[in-house]
Parts: structure tokens; sequence; C-alpha cells
């Protein structure tokens, strides 16, 4: 990995690993002041540590099947500086109350413990709630706090181990600064995830939230807009993507540079789009999403869970005239069928190959096939799919 840059943090920074993790209080949370209307600057401490930070991965990414539409968190590509045995600390990024903690335990067949984890749910004031996951480890006064409390488990066979989640609900209080525990990157996949929500604000009135199968996509936004100044500048400039090529990481530029979920425009074929009856839209085979990619803006993407396709994406650069590849959010209910197809290679190896056909038919019904071959101008349907928003 590249050495991150070494962009100045708001004070007070932690400058390095604490040898002695704090406690946590476990003192029941006094009742917590309203929300600001503006979130901005709610939080002042750094969750994790800008120099062992390489990049951020942008809200939005696409990751068929179960990612077609655009995810509602952010991944970070965290670095330990010393070698890789060493902790990366994340930290409590403001006076927050740890709510809930989740134990993620993988097994193999034989039973043989393969890799534990574990994830937090907490309050930054009433509405906005933040979780995380992907932590390697806690500190101790937390995982002290599960011994005597109840737990909800559940079992599940997922990427060819049995994982088994309990969850613990908790009350602790913590301060800005006091750490929560510790990321390791073990391999360059290994780290951390983080959801923001925020159920004070309005959710958009022209998306019907209802055929999604998760909630968090009407409340979802992104955690870094709750830093301000010098701390949530020095995050921005981490909004990246790496280039295995050059060992480097390439910076978003468009705004929002943290990406976005919901991309939809009313009135065109951009955005979200589900199969089937409003009822089956958390299955992720029923989803499509016609989108821009998170780490480069510029690049329009066809995201297939399944249905009209085997899952996969067909990515390309957007025209702004004609029938083949136009910018999606220039295709309206004009009675004209429009083709796409992929360019230069860029799905790599999602692709899917062949092209697709569609056409608006209005603001909440899309036609749209998958047939083989490259695109002409002049496509007609042959067999296609209705899909609805």
């Amino acid at each position: 990995m590249p050495a991150a840059s070494q962009t100045p943090l708001a004070s007070p920074v932690p400058t390095a690993a604490p040898t002695a993790a704090p406690t946590p209080s476990p003192t029941p949370t006094p009742s917590s002041p309203a929300c600001p209307a503006n979130l901005s600057g709610v939080l002042t401490y750094p969750i994790m540590r800008l120099d062992e930070l390489a990049g951020l991965t942008p809200l939005g990414n696409l990751n068929p099947p179960q990612h077609t539409f655009p995810v509602d968190h952010i991944y970070f590509a965290s670095y330990p500086k010393n070698g890789s045995d060493q902790r990366v600390a994340v930290y409590a990024p403001g006076e927050i109350t740890i709510t809930g903690i989740t134990e993620i335990s993988a097994r193999d067949d034989s039973g043989n413990l393969l890799k534990r984890t574990y994830a937090t749910d907490y309050v930054v004031c009433p509405g906005v709630v933040i979780a995380v996951a992907g932590y390697n480890s806690l500190v101790p006064g937390l995982l002290n706090s599960l011994v005597n409390t109840n737990a909800s488990c559940k079992e599940a066979f997922k990427h060819n181990t049995y994982e088994t989640q309990c969850s613990y609900a908790v009350k602790y209080l913590m301060r800005a600064g006091e750490q929560i525990g510790w990321v390791r990157n073990e391999d360059f996949d290994d780290n951390i995830e983080i959801w923001a929500m925020d159920h004070n604000a309005e959710p958009r009135a022209d998306v019907d939230f209802g055929w999604y199968g998760s909630p968090t996509f009407a409340w979802a936004f992104c955690f870094f807009d709750l830093y301000n100044g010098s701390l949530k500048e020095g995050y921005d400039a981490k909004f990246s993507r790496y280039d295995k090529h050059t060992d480097t990481f390439i910076p978003r530029t468009v705004e929002p540079v943290c990406g976005q979920i919901v991309q939809d425009v009313p009135g065109t074929v951009q955005g979200d789009w589900f199969y089937g009856p409003k009822e089956n839209g958390q299955d992720y085979t029923n989803n499509l999403a016609l989108v821009h990619d998170n780490l480069d803006p510029g690049i329009a993407v066809v995201s297939v869970g399944g249905i009209v396709s085997k899952d996969g994406k067909m990515m390309f650069f957007p025209r702004h005239a004609g029938f083949i590849n136009r910018e999606f959010s220039e295709i309206m209910a004009d009675g004209g069928t429009y083709c796409f197809q992929d360019e230069d290679r860029l799905s790599g190896g999602y692709l899917i190959p062949g092209k697709f056909i569609a056409r608006l038919m209005d603001d909440h019904t899309l036609q749209i096939e998958h047939q083989d071959g490259d695109c002409s101008g002049t496509e007609e349907f042959l067999n296609p799919f209705t899909y609805h928003r």
C-alpha cells in the first residue's frame, strides 16, 4: 500500500494507538440533547487516524447480485503503518451512546473458528444512528459488558462458512476520543464498513421507498457530513478508487465526493427498478439499476440482479445524443428504444456480454430486454421484461 497523505487533522488528534485501551463508562446515558438542524460539526474526533487510512470507497458501490443497487454504506481501506500485525485503532467520533453490539463468528465444517468480528450501533443524538461493522476486536470494557447480557443469536451459511451472529442490547456512554476497538489489515478487503441514518430527515418524496427491502435507504446519508473544517476536508480527500497497476489511490472529484445512494431522476430511466410485486423488492434478483459508478461517476452502469439477464454489470461512457449508450438521465418516455453495450471492457469480471435495449413507458414503468450482439440503433423488442418503481 502507498503511504497516505499527511493531511492535518482538527485538534484533538490521536498520535498513536494507546498501549492500554481505555474502558468506556458503563453508566446509563443521560437524556441526549436534541440534534441541531445543521449536523455539520456534530462529530469532533477522528474515527480513525488519517495517516492510518489509505482510502475510502464512496457511497453507492455496486456489487451485484447482492448489491445490485448503490449501497448505503462506506468501506474503509485501512492499513497498519509498521507491519501486518499492527492493529489500527477505531475511536468514538463524538459523545455517543452505544446501543448494540453484534459478535459475528465464522466456522468451518468441523466447527473450527475461522474468524471473529464485531459490529456496533450507536446514537450521536436522538434520531441520528451510526452502525460500524468489521472490528477485529473491541476494548475490554465493551467485551466485559457482554458477559451477563442476554444475546439474540442466529445462524447462517455464508461465503462457504457457518456464521453465527449474536446481538446484545447495551447502553454505554462514550466520550469523544475513547477507543472502541481495532481493525487489522490482514488483507486489502479486511476493513470496516459504516452506515449513517438520519431519522429526523424527510425522505425523498419522489421515491417510493416501499419497494425497498431495507428501510435504511430512506434515511441513509454520508457519515463524514457529520464533521466540518479541516477534519472533514481530510476525510473527503480519501474518497478514491484504488489502481492496482500503480498502487495508488485516485481521488473522486465529482460532487458529492462521498457518493450517492438512490440516484433516481423522475421522468427518466435513471435509478433503481424492481421486477414483480412490491413485496418482492427485497429479493435482490428482482433488482435493476441504471445508475453511475461510485468511483468514477462519468461511467454509466447497468447493474443486474437477475431476471432480465444473468447477474452482473454493463458499463460505458454515456453519450448525449442518439439511441446508443445514451446518458440515463436524458432518456424519457419519448417512445424511443435505446440500446446499451459495454465499452472498453469497463465491466471487468462482472461483464454481461451482449446488449440491453430499453424503453421508458411512463414515470414508473420500464421495458428492458437482453439480447446477443452489438447495438445497431435499430433494435426491436422480442420478449421484454417490465420493471416498476
